[in-house]
Formats: structure tokens, C-alpha cells, sequence
């Protein structure tokens, strides 16, 4: 399976949302003494990388597996990560942990995935209170650690009954069925990507990717290792190259001016070193 979703598209040059993540990578390719660029994943137990019960997905979570895609397409690069991921976990509860999770750190690029467990808590009626949360975790991070942010929708829940669902969570499937089915997920996928429109943040659209798997013919439910609503390590592979398509709309600006034209930031910076 290869998925690659659109996005809102490209401002490109350096006011790109992402043009610190790139100025970080290219900074590390041509210092290596320098701190690797860091991203720091904030979410719930998709991002902890919570699989079923018990099992966990340490190196097929999507911000690894994103990471290695990085470094494929960066070679001499290396990125470090830091999972921030804590089940059952909404956005008001990320809020709290900003300040251990997330500030200390200073990352260079900040993933925010939430909508899964706001949505079950919540319903339509917590909509607002999901967008002032989303909102506040934007504007403190961009304050107090200047990092780019990516916001990722939540990927698909079930959508019929199925085995893979353990016992001891079979109460839960009628609640999801609805919150699924019902069109309240996808309520919370819409108000994050109206989000990245208001606040020039780039959006990871799973939500959509998932979609337009299940309009193809794909079972989506049986990309869920646990039968409610965590990815297996594919549907995490997918959420990694929707990542990746997010890095591509948003290309390594141009930043300095080197004999009256512009010069990418690779050049820049090894002319700068060679000084």
C-alpha cells in the first residue's frame, strides 16, 4: 500500500511553516557537531504506539518510521525523536504535559496528534473545546520553543464489528461504531484541518488517506490492531509517508543571496563554514 494524500498547498520560500525544520537539517548535514534536528511526537496511544493489549510498536510507530524516511532522503543526516504519546490521553490533557513533555525539549519540529479520544469523550458538543485546546498547545509551543508544528487528523476507527476486539474492551465497540459511523470523528478531523488554514500550520490529513482507502474497497478495520482503533505497522507506515508528503509541499527554502540570485541554504551554509 502506498498513500500519499495532498495537502493545503505550498507558500514554499522562507516564510514555509517548515523552514526551521529544513534550516535544522541542512545546518546538521554540513555540521555534524551540531544537535540533530528533534522532533518530539504529542499525542495518545496511536503515538505512544500502542498496538492491542500489552503490545507496542516501538520502531514501526509512525514518528520512527518517519524519522527513517527522513534519513533516507537525508543520508548524511541523523534525527532524533521523542515520544510523547500517552494513552487514553485527550488535548486537555496534553496541555498539562507541555511543560515536561514538550518546552524542555525545544524541539526543532512538533507533532501534535489528537482526535481520537477527544472525540469519544467529548462528541460534537466538546468541538469548541478541542479547537481553544489545539490552539493554546500552538501558541504556547510556538512562544516558548519556536519550533514548526505538523497537526495530524486521527486515522479511522472501526467501522463494523469485528474479532480482533479483546474482551475486556467489547463495551466499547457500539460507542466507537457511532463515533465513527456517525460522522463525529470525522466533525474533529475537519475542525483540525480548518485549524492548519487559520494558523498556517501544515496538516497530515490520515483521516483523509484512511477515507479514501475505504472509498477504494479497503477494509479499514482490518488495519486496526486492535479492532477499535489502533493502526497496525502499516497503517503507522502510511501515516510516516503522509508525513513525508507533508515535507515535500513545504521544500527547504531559499534563504541567502550569493551573486545577485538566490542560493538554497545547503550553499549558504558551506560557504558560510568555508569563511
Amino acid at each position: 500500500m502506498h498513500m500519499m494524500t495532498p495537502i493545503a498547498a505550498s507558500t514554499g520560500g522562507s516564510n514555509s511553516p517548515l523552514s526551521r525544520f529544513h534550516r535544522r537539517i541542512q545546518e546538521k548535514t554540513v555540521d555534524r557537531s551540531v544537535r540533530a534536528p528533534l522532533i518530539v511526537a504529542l499525542g495518545d496511544s496511536v503515538t505512544q504506539g500502542v498496538a492491542a493489549v500489552d503490545q507496542f510498536l516501538h520502531e514501526e510507530v509512525y514518528h520512527r518510521q518517519f524519522a527513517h524516511l527522513l534519513e533516507q532522503k537525508h543520508p548524511t543526516c541523523i534525527f532524533n525523536t521523542i515520544n510523547a504519546g500517552v494513552d487514553g490521553q485527550t488535548t486537555r490533557d496534553a496541555l498539562v504535559r507541555l511543560d515536561r513533555d514538550v518546552l524542555p525539549h525545544r524541539p526543532d519540529l512538533l507533532l501534535v496528534a489528537f482526535g481520537l479520544n477527544d472525540a469519544v469523550q467529548g462528541g460534537l458538543e466538546k468541538l469548541d473545546d478541542y479547537q481553544a485546546n489545539i490552539e493554546a498547545i500552538i501558541h504556547r509551543t510556538r512562544r516558548e520553543a519556536e519550533c514548526d508544528i505538523i497537526l495530524l487528523t486521527p486515522n479511522m476507527m472501526l467501522s463494523r464489528d469485528n474479532v480482533m476486539v479483546a474482551p475486556q474492551h467489547r463495551h466499547l465497540v457500539h460507542q466507537f461504531l457511532e463515533i465513527q459511523n456517525g460522522g463525529v470523528l470525522a466533525a474533529y478531523a475537519q475542525r483540525l484541518r480548518q485549524i492548519g488554514r487559520d494558523q498556517n500550520i501544515p496538516i497530515a490529513d490520515l483521516y483523509t488517506a484512511w477515507e479514501t482507502l475505504a472509498q477504494k474497497g479497503t477494509d479499514t478495520t482490518a488495519m486496526l490492531s486492535n479492532g477499535l482503533n489502533h493502526p497496525t505497522a502499516e497503517g503507522h507506515r502510511m501515516a510516516a509517508q503522509v508525513l513525508m508528503s507533508v515535507m515535500d509541499e513545504f521544500p527547504s527554502p531559499c534563504v541567502d543571496v550569493v551573486g545577485g540570485a538566490q542560493t538554497p541554504l545547503s550553499l549558504t551554509l558551506q560557504t558560510h563554514q568555508n569563511l
